[in-house]
């Protein structure tokens, strides 16, 4: 699955409650879906600077988890790898994801 793929799975995922979530803090459906148009935009952003920094099986098996709300099991029926091979590769890209986190909200590092 490629990027914009896994992307627009998330946005399906997530669209309804997000419009919702906006619809509620402004009392206007316009308004709302001009701000889940931004936030799903820097979302983009986000996504493709951090998975960028994965290699594909990692960043494969994580917007997977991620979007497709899967059990490892699931994720490795997907995949076509062993359980423990998909907890791995999560355990590996969540890491890597954390660690440039940290990095972006450190400000000794801006």
């Amino acid at each position: 699955m490629d990027r914009e793929a896994e992307f627009r799975r998330l946005y399906q995922v997530h669209r309804a409650a997000v419009h919702a979530y906006f619809t509620g803090r402004t009392g206007d459906a316009q308004s709302a879906a001009d701000l889940m148009q931004e936030v799903f935009l820097r979302a983009w952003q986000h996504l493709e600077k951090l998975t960028g920094m994965l290699d594909d099986r990692q960043r494969a098996t994580l917007t997977m988890a991620a979007a497709g709300g899967m059990t490892s099991a699931e994720l490795a029926a997907a995949l076509g790898v062993p359980a423990g091979t998909v907890r791995y590769r999560l355990s590996l890209a969540r890491r890597a994801v954390a660690e440039a986190l940290d990095r972006y909200d450190d400000p000794a590092e801006k």
